[in-house]
């Protein structure tokens, strides 16, 4: 694995041991207007991911899922505070709703609901436990360099799922490759799966006994479970597939997109403060990508951090580099069979909107100190970055960071 802070030796260490190790606070986007038909509610949450708590809301005040709104995906693994949104007629219940580790901070009437990405950003408050003696020294030097020359806006492993294959089941949707859908989906047993079911259910798969597969599932599989009975009811792969509800495939063809990404950042590591020819840079302050004339002209501007170099999300509509930026690409498309114009695949459902993303994240309000288990690392990063990036570089511990849900 590759390190922006290569030659600097990490704190190793272990995260989460408790949920308290790993505190996360939204930062919101925008004021309430004080006024209007949905109420967001700031909720404090411990050891629940965002999904359970909309579960659990819905039920209690008698909602569908789809009526409760959120801006970002939270840690499950920690204590973590963040907006949602609910109808506003819902008010009287809330005074005597209770719910085990969920807990309502505060409530203000707003005009609109909460959308996927409302927000500004996220701050972070990190326990890491059983470091190395020189922790904190190593730490505070990895940290200035990421202040300098910025954080690797990496996609975080927990994108591509508990068994790191998320991508290769939205590569095989693009494709069109049904088999292999069902085969990444529903089989191949893997180690980073512990319940003895789960790994029984896709050995059951693998060995073509489909019902056997169904029952063997835990309920709460309940994608898994209904593939199965369909493939079962029709011995057709392709129908199959379509009992995966269509956000989820939308996740794992996002999935093979930020691998792609991820790719592309790799070889961008020793320029990741720099400009090179035909380079599409993105504008800190707008928040809006151009492509580059000439680069001796930007790279004040990206030294500055104002610009940063900005990587593929591949699809349609995407930015096309130039020069030697879209020969760097254009070898790891290469590499992935991807097509960077990619539509999608109507057949499976799933379209693809392309768009650049920045190279590099700014860390903010960043501090470490030493604490009595190790170290305490505070810091902020814009939305749509993971803390992971930041972890990755300062422990070295690839093992230690699968665990962190992904931002909006």
């Amino acid at each position: 694995m590759m390190y922006l802070t290569q030659s600097l030796p990490g704190s190793s260490g272990r995260l989460k041991s408790v949920p308290e190790d790993f505190r996360v606070e939204e930062i919101p986007q925008f004021d309430c207007t004080g006024d209007g038909t949905w109420l967001h509610l700031l909720i404090r949450k411990r050891d629940l991911s965002t999904f359970e708590v909309v579960e659990r809301l819905a039920s209690a005040l008698n909602l569908r899922k789809g009526d409760i709104g959120y801006a970002g995906i939270k840690d499950k693994r920690a204590v973590t505070v963040q907006w949602m949104s609910v109808p506003r007629w819902v008010e009287p219940r809330l005074e005597s709703l209770e719910l085990c580790d969920v807990e309502i901070l505060d409530q203000r009437p707003h005009r609109h609901r909460l959308r996927a990405g409302d927000l500004a950003g996220n701050r972070f408050d990190i326990v890491i436990r059983e470091t190395v003696p020189e922790a904190l020294d190593r730490a505070r030097a990895i940290l200035a360099v990421l202040s300098r020359r910025g954080v690797p806006n990496l996609f975080g492993p927990q994108r591509f799922g508990t068994r790191e294959n998320s991508d290769l089941l939205g590569r095989a949707l693009l494709k069109g490759d049904w088999d292999e859908v069902l085969r990444q989906l529903l089989g191949s047993p893997s180690p980073l799966e512990r319940d003895p079911r789960v790994l029984a259910a896709r050995r059951l798969f693998d060995e073509g006994r489909t019902e056997q597969a169904e029952s063997t599932f835990p309920a709460e599989f309940r994608v898994e479970r209904a593939v199965l009975r369909r493939l079962t009811e029709t011995a057709d792969a392709r129908l199959a597939v379509t009992r995966i509800p269509r956000p989820l495939r939308f996740l794992f063809v996002s999935a093979f997109q930020s691998r792609v990404f991820n790719d592309c950042l790799a070889k961008r590591l020793d320029t990741l403060d720099d400009v090179i020819d035909g380079d599409v840079l993105f504008d800190h302050r707008f928040e809006s990508c151009f492509s580059v004339q000439e680069a001796e002209s930007e790279r004040s501007d990206v030294h500055a951090f104002r610009r940063s170099a900005a990587g593929p999300v591949f699809g349609k509509g995407m930015m096309r580099a130039r020069g030697a930026a879209e020969a760097l690409e254009a070898r790891v498309f290469e590499q992935r069979d991807v097509d960077p114009a990619s539509p999608g695949n109507p057949e499976a459902g799933v379209s693809l909107r392309g768009e650049r993303r920045s190279y590099r994240a700014r860390l903010e309000d960043c501090q470490v100190d030493a604490a009595q288990e190790g170290l305490r690392l505070k810091f902020e990063l814009r939305r749509g970055s993971y803390a992971t990036a930041v972890l990755k570089e300062i422990m070295k511990s690839p093992d230690a960071l699968a665990d962190e849900s992904p931002p909006e």
